[in-house]
């Protein structure tokens, strides 16, 4: 097995710890249902309730000035994200709604935004970026 084939453990929590593999994700990040996962540290990220519809659709397919496609999902709250920059709102994707990013609280590998309006705000965090279970 070559060296980025080899299995290790990240810790995530003071509790437990999550065997990690780039070769399957057979297993992975199996402890709770409905918990929306980051795909790159296994830190808890949101839940399927917390998930919303802005403008009529929870997904939604985004295409950023530089040409670079996301689809993100939208969620009232992202426990597990840490929110950076000075809001803004240049080339935002909801009208109404500045911007700023949002990373992962524990690895920082930017998980999508968190948009904020007038009198409300939300996340949406690029789906490949998340072991998010299907919604039923």
């Amino acid at each position: 097995m070559s060296p980025e084939r080899m299995y290790f453990y990240l810790k995530v929590s003071p509790s437990r710890q999550t065997l990690v593999s780039e070769e399957s994700e057979e297993g992975l990040f199996t402890e709770e249902e409905g918990v929306v996962l980051c795909r790159f540290c296994g830190n808890r990220v949101t839940t399927l309730e917390k998930a919303i519809s802005v403008n009529g659709s929870h997904r939604h397919l985004f295409t950023n000035p530089e040409g670079l496609v996301f689809e993100i999902g939208c969620y009232r709250e992202a426990e597990g994200c840490t929110v950076h920059g000075l809001p803004t709102f240049q080339h935002t994707w909801f009208k109404g709604y500045q911007w700023c990013y949002a990373h992962c609280s524990f690895c920082s590998v930017q998980l999508g935004w968190y948009y904020q309006g007038e009198a409300d705000g939300f996340f949406g965090l690029i789906t490949d970026r998340l072991t998010e279970p299907r919604m039923h």
